[in-house]
């Protein structure tokens, strides 16, 4: 997968991101805030996942 030059984070951070939401059950919200990104993209990408 391509990843934009500017992008916050890369493929494997953004799968370890929604993986710590799934398996540990922390809040997207809070991941989402801890890594500079929007809720919007924390939870696309979640659906992206299952």
């Amino acid at each position: 997968m391509h990843s934009h030059p500017n992008a916050r984070l890369t493929p494997i951070s953004r799968e370890r991101l929604i993986r710590r939401h799934l398996n540990e059950g922390v809040p997207l919200k809070a991941l989402a805030a801890q890594a500079g990104i929007s809720l919007r993209s924390a939870y696309k990408w979640g659906l992206l996942r299952k």
